[in-house]
């Protein structure tokens, strides 16, 4: 029995036929480069042999996780408003990626693919219904059009298990004054948008068909309004858009959630994951459509489009990052199947916002230090992995710990590692093999973790993919530790 086969028995998921037929790999351009407009829908395509969902890049802006029963999700992209055209209505001082049909500007290709991981790159020109660049008139220094107008890129780093990272950067010269996307775009208001999550329904399809209505949501916060008082099991409530009533008009105490599951009439279903600094969830409202519980729009040209339904929007009171010509967002996505419990994404969710601090003994910090105890945050919260520290490039025997050092009562419950990466900078040796321990016991390649290479300038660097969920919370160190060995042929 194959390792894919295997792991869709254990997980009991589709069929044997299905499991030799589908593998974890991404179809589409290696390069940046103009699509014809009959390529956009699917213009980059990922499937999945742990899980029967897929994702399908469709420009220029629903880049769409897909159920098993076709349903898609999207978050849209990056939108800002040019409140010098504002006229009340938002014609033409609306400036978004969905305003470039044609995908003009929009490009999207495959970055790196390999066993451990899938990283997709998206860029895309915010534009008005006129083709109109975003404050034309002002430098951004951004990679595009010589530097002017605004612009969005995005990395999505995709993992075996369907989990991924987005990663959102918006090219604006306003950057330090612009605030989170509302209702405030009246001169001299400046304001980014970077997500609002919206189902795409096959055609023939209406939203009742693919969403439900009771419950619609289920919103989770991990963190109390009031200081040092955290929900490691979360603490939820779910959220109707039923008629007659239609969507609400705020979510109240659980505006400041940070984790949206969406129910669809699927058995997988889609979730968000934001960081909890500053975040505000929103539902988005009806428009003068109201036949639908949902504002929902038709008439795509696209035939694969027979609706798109709002649901609401993650608002980010706090970006990720902040330069001064560019703001950054991160959300982490997946889809579970629901059984009434939430474990698994609140586990995720603490593994990625509160990571274990890894430990590494005898590691300079810098070339004139000494060697000595490494124990630095190397959590890269874009990747959902760790920055394996180096000594010297190529393979080399690394041993390191993975540490919850906070040990506090209140604490107790959030300390997980599930499904972690590991990038170890130039490696660059593909052709010794290796072997990776956890607490001394050897893993097995393929089943318990997965690796690959990925080409950088000055070499290669492996990505190793854990598919284990390790629970620190009773051990009594609180901590996991690990090694990754070459293994030289003789």
């Amino acid at each position: 029995m194959t390792n894919r086969i295997l792991s869709l028995f254990l997980l009991g998921i589709g069929a044997v036929a299905d499991a030799q037929t589908v593998d974890f790999a991404a179809q589409g351009p290696v390069s940046e480069k103009r699509l014809p407009s009959t390529e956009l829908t699917g213009a980059v395509t990922v499937s999945f042999d742990l899980v029967p969902t897929t994702m399908s890049f469709d420009l220029p802006w629903h880049f769409c996780t897909v159920s098993e029963n076709g349903i898609k999700v999207a978050h849209f992209a990056a939108e800002t408003y040019d409140p010098r055209r504002w006229d009340g209505k938002g014609a033409d001082a609306s400036f978004e990626a969905g305003m470039d049909k044609e995908g003009r500007f929009a490009r999207v290709w495959i970055e790196h693919q390999s066993p451990a991981r899938i990283v997709v790159r998206v860029r895309y020109a915010l534009v008005n219904s006129k083709g109109q660049f975003a404050r034309q008139d002002v430098a951004t220094g951004s990679p595009y059009n010589d530097g002017n107008g605004e612009w969005g890129e995005e990395r999505f780093t995709i993992y075996p298990d369907g989990t991924f990272v987005r990663h959102m950067r918006i090219h604006t010269a306003l950057a330090a004054m612009s605030q989170p996307f509302g209702f405030f775009r009246e001169p001299p208001n400046v304001v980014h948008e970077f997500m609002e999550t919206v189902v795409i329904g096959p055609p023939g399809h209406v939203p009742t068909d693919d969403i439900s209505t009771e419950p619609t949501l289920t919103l989770f916060k991990m963190f109390d309004a009031k200081p040092g008082r955290v929900f490691p099991k979360g603490t939820a409530k779910q959220i109707s858009y039923a008629m007659p009533e239609g969507p609400p008009s705020d979510f109240g105490e659980f505006r400041d959630a940070n984790i949206m599951l969406l129910h669809t009439n699927s058995k997988f279903q889609h979730f968000t994951i934001g960081l909890p600094y500053g975040v505000q969830v929103q539902p988005y409202g009806w428009e003068d459509n109201r036949e639908f519980p949902f504002t929902t729009w038709t008439g795509y040209d696209d035939r694969s489009i027979g609706y798109v339904s709002a649901i609401g929007h993650l608002i980010n009171h706090w970006h990720f990052r902040r330069t001064e010509k560019t703001i950054e967002q991160v959300y982490l996505h997946g889809m579970t199947v629901h059984n009434g419990t939430h474990d698994k994404i609140l586990n995720l969710a603490w593994s990625w916002i509160a990571p274990p601090e890894l430990q590494m003994p005898n590691v300079k910090k810098s070339p004139n230090d000494s060697a000595g105890e490494y124990n630095n945050f190397t959590f890269d919260q874009t990747q959902k992995a760790y920055v394996v520290p180096r000594t010297v490039p190529g393979a080399e025997r690394i041993a390191f710990t993975l540490d919850a050092i906070y040990d506090d009562e209140y604490l107790h419950g959030t300390m997980w590692l599930v499904n972690p990466a590991f990038v170890v900078n130039d490696w660059n040796d593909s052709q010794t093999p290796f072997r990776v321990e956890l607490d001394g016991n050897q893993l097995t390649s393929g089943v318990d973790y997965r690796f690959g290479f990925e080409p950088t300038k000055s070499g290669k660097n492996l990505v190793i993919w854990l598919n284990k969920t390790i629970d620190l919370n009773d051990r009594e160190e609180h901590s996991a530790k690990f090694a990754i060995i070459p293994e030289p042929t003789r």
